[in-house]
């Protein structure tokens, strides 16, 4: 499988969600991260030249922020790794 969306801004920015290791911002990065994605799936509907296998990527990236978000417990507003 290619990976056309490497050079993109949302990629970098799900990279950085999926690779954060400090728990103090993780909410807030994965924030920025899911913003980014969302943004460009945006872009690529007002484009109406969907690029399938970007399309595809950004569905994947959206899934495992979701479980990441899952997997990390929040109480109080601090998180809990599980």
């Amino acid at each position: 499988m290619s990976y056309p969306a490497l050079g993109y801004t949302w990629y970098k920015a799900y990279c950085a969600a999926m690779l954060h290791a400090e728990e103090r911002n993780l909410l807030e990065v994965v924030t920025n991260a899911r913003q980014a994605i969302q943004n460009r799936a945006m872009e690529l509907h007002l484009d109406r030249s969907p690029e399938d296998a970007e399309e595809k990527q950004l569905e994947e990236a959206l899934h495992y922020l979701t479980l990441l978000e899952d997997n990390t417990a929040k109480e109080g507003g601090k998180l809990l790794w599980c």
